[in-house]
């Protein structure tokens, strides 16, 4: 069996020298006895490389990256009556409880659009919202009402949801149970 060659660019690509004894530098009961098979023989010639393999790897490292920027640019739809009044409102206790959901599933409010329902009085308005909401590509809309003006146009596109709303969250320790349920059934 030859020896394993070991590329003299690749020792200089690792920052290693490449050693070569003198001649009269060692004396001769310092001389190591080369065995049958040295164990390692510096090359200058190129390795071959499969360019396939390295292809295949590249493709699957940015298949994985691709997930998980998806992961993190993924946005969550929720549509509500009255949403305007409580959403970054800091001395509301329903966004309080809704910024303790969002960090609970280690979510963003970059990541989180709402639309209010009451708003959509016109049919214009109506239509506008949903053209956005079809825009931001989303496959689940989170909705706290179980009618609304937009649940029956999104229902045939995108997946409803229909969650419990914010006053039983703030009141029944259920109604909190079933969100996490809710959310952990979409977010996996």
């Amino acid at each position: 069996m030859g020896s394993p060659v070991i590329p003299a660019h690749l020792l200089n690509t690792l920052g290693l020298p490449i050693w070569q004894s003198r001649s009269g530098q060692f004396l001769t009961s310092q001389k190591v006895k080369e065995s049958l098979s040295p164990s390692y023989a510096v090359s200058d010639e190129e390795p071959q490389i499969d360019t396939t393999q390295v292809e295949e790897r590249v493709t699957a490292v940015d298949y994985a990256a691709s997930l998980v920027e998806e992961e993190l640019q993924r946005v969550f739809v929720f549509l509500g009556a009255g949403l305007s009044t409580i959403w970054q409102n800091e001395d509301c206790s329903e966004w309080q409880l809704f910024l303790n959901i969002l960090s609970v599933f280690h979510l963003s409010e970059d990541q989180v659009r709402f639309f209010d329902t009451s708003q959509l009085v016109t049919e214009e308005a109506i239509f506008a919202t949903l053209d956005e909401i079809i825009e931001l590509g989303v496959e689940q809309v989170f909705a706290f009402d179980e009618t609304g003006p937009l649940l029956q146009e999104l229902s045939e596109g995108a997946q409803i949801v229909v969650m419990p709303s914010f006053e039983d969250l703030l009141n029944s320790p259920r109604a909190k149970r079933d969100f996490y349920h809710l959310m952990m059934v979409q977010l996996t």
